[in-house]
């Protein structure tokens, strides 16, 4: 995942992304296929770029939400126009669901079945997974005291334009009854360990790396999945990183994800 941070740091930050001009571009976008991409391990450690078109129907199979096209559609190019590089997958719990000798590998929806991205190989879906997003959040570190050394050696660290950043692993897990319910974001518990981030309602940050974001009843079920990225949990990450550099809890979150009202950017 690391080995070309730069062009990871440079796609999420929206360099480089693909976009069709004139009229009509959502209804043109609903007919096209969904393609994504990333690069891949196979299980003999050989790195690889793969490609797929995400099958509708497995995901129809995989959730009852999924079976309502245009909220799938919906999902999915909002995702596709702001975080082009994280990839739909299935996770087991807190986790992304890996391969038991590939542990780099995703699964992915696929001609007809799920699939294991590295060689395309098809496999039984576990009980109990839902489906989620996994990616890379790209924060800034300049002016935060330490936050780059705590990093080093365990998350890697980029100069883009002269300044600091980092890319954070973040997944996001659709609820059993989403979209009536909010989605669970997770960031990797590494990660947390690494900058010693407390856990507790003061960060807004609870057990296995579940990002609190909405207090009771802030969560409206048009939100997607991209709008809470953006809007919450971009805001919550720089918080967080705050946090690592010496600042309370409560002075990195005045005035930012829990103390406005929230509505999704348009």
């Amino acid at each position: 995942m690391w080995d070309s941070m730069r062009g990871w740091l440079s796609g999420l930050l929206g360099k480089n992304r693909p976009g069709l001009a004139g009229q009509h571009l959502d209804e043109r976008r609903s007919l096209m296929p969904i393609v994504q991409r990333r690069w891949v391990r196979d299980p003999h450690g050989n790195p690889h770029e793969a490609a797929w078109e995400v099958d509708l129907e497995v995901l129809a199979a995989t959730q009852p939400w999924a079976r309502d096209e245009p909220r799938v559609l919906k999902e999915i190019r909002a995702m596709e126009q702001m975080y082009p590089a994280w990839t739909l997958t299935l996770a087991q719990g807190m986790e992304a669901l890996r391969r038991s000798n590939a542990p780099g590998d995703s699964a992915i929806p696929a001609a007809g079945a799920w699939r294991w991205a590295s060689d395309g190989s098809e496999f039984r879906r576990p009980p109990y997974t839902v489906l989620a997003w996994e990616g890379l959040l790209p924060a800034p570190l300049k002016g935060l005291k330490g936050v780059a050394e705590k990093l080093h050696g365990h998350y890697p660290v980029e100069m883009v334009q002269g300044a600091p950043w980092t890319a954070v692993p973040v997944r996001v897990a659709y609820a059993t009854d989403y979209p009536q319910g909010q989605p669970f974001v997770f960031y990797d518990m590494r990660w947390i360990q690494t900058l010693n981030l407390p856990l507790g309602s003061a960060g807004h940050l609870l057990g296995g790396g579940l990002l609190c974001l909405f207090y009771i009843n802030q969560w409206k079920r048009t939100y997607t999945v991209a709008d809470v990225l953006s809007q919450r949990v971009v805001n919550h990450l720089y918080s967080s990183l705050k946090i690592a550099a010496g600042m309370s809890p409560h002075e990195a979150f005045i005035g930012r994800i829990h103390a406005e009202t929230w509505k999704p950017e348009r």
